[in-house]
């Protein structure tokens, strides 16, 4: 599970000022009751999806929580997390409320799950509050096993970051955190910062925003590396290859008179049966993407690059 997040200080900078939901945002679980109302059983929900929808198994990891904790984050953001990610953890962890026994927390509604076991519940288990609290339903978290209270803490921390740029659900965060920490998944993001240079950093101007690196790759192919994604924060690696009329960029200059779009597959392990969609003309070069789920797609967005000559250009 290797990767590199890009521009965490701007993630940062833009959560300090995020309002977020009216009603808060977090994470839910399955929960199952006896007939008396005391739990049988409670997982968090994007485990209970990984295991059921995605087929993942999932083994614990070994030493104290804390420790579990620190090879999680050491895994998913490579071996020292820099200060922006460090800021988003410690703003999390040390605004946690355990709420009494006995005391609940209403739903808010922003998972779209898609299945449940019979006779069981989706429960509410987190709700981080107006970005300054998060408020923890202490009677399901004390029925978590290790595994899913560092899944929630993880979900908090990714949800975080994916609210920034206009995210208003937790279904593409969810399949993350499943993935992320199922058995010997690892998560390559091999673009170092250092090796940006000589490539194109690219980006959308609307609300939810898409960025990516356009790589020379030799041969009039560019590889298409998304650090975003429609809002959604890349937390794992996911690429297009592009075969253009040349390797001099904009990509190409295919027609005077009319676009031309083209289709192109894209490869991620958490997501998949994606379709990148890349149109050129003389005067623009738009983007469209159908994402996984139904309602997540990008409809021809005209997007700029600037070729990043040093490090000064990032």
């Amino acid at each position: 599970m290797k990767k590199i997040l890009l521009v965490l200080s701007v993630i940062f900078l833009s959560l300090t000022s995020y309002g977020g939901n009216e009603r808060g945002n977090g994470g839910s679980g399955v929960v199952c009751r006896n007939a008396d109302g005391s739990i049988r059983s409670a997982e968090l929900l994007d485990i209970y999806e990984g295991r059921v929808l995605g087929g993942l198994r999932y083994s614990d990891l070994p030493g104290t929580i804390d420790q579990k904790f620190n090879q999680v984050i050491a895994d998913v953001f490579k071996e020292a997390p820099n200060f922006g990610i460090w800021s988003i953890i410690y703003t999390i962890k040390d605004n946690i409320v355990m709420l009494p026994p006995g005391v609940e927390l209403e739903p808010i509604n922003d998972s779209l799950h898609i299945s449940i076991p019979r006779n069981c519940k989706i429960e509410q288990v987190a709700n981080f509050y107006n970005q300054k609290k998060l408020f923890i339903n202490s009677d399901i978290y004390k029925s978590f096993d290790d595994l899913n209270r560092l899944g929630l803490l993880l979900h908090e921390i990714l949800y975080y970051m994916d609210r920034a740029t206009g995210v208003t659900n937790s279904r593409y965060v969810r399949r993350s955190v499943a993935k992320l920490l199922s058995d010997n998944f690892r998560a390559d993001f091999p673009l170092n910062i250092s090796e940006t240079v000589g490539t194109y950093l690219c980006s959308t101007s609307s609300e939810k925003i898409t960025e990516f690196f356009a790589i020379p790759k030799g041969n009039n192919e560019w590889k298409f590396l998304f650090t975003v994604l429609n809002g959604h924060r890349i937390f794992s690696e996911k690429y297009a290859i592009v075969k253009a009329s040349s390797d001099i960029f904009p990509v190409t200059r295919v027609n005077d008179q009319a676009d031309i779009y083209t289709e192109y597959d894209l490869v991620s392990k958490i997501d998949g049966d994606e379709v990148l969609l890349l149109g050129f003309s003389t005067e623009a070069m738009k983007i469209g993407w159908t994402g996984f789920d139904p309602d997540d797609s990008i409809d021809m967005e005209t997007f700029t690059c600037g070729e990043i000559r040093s490090m000064e250009d990032l």
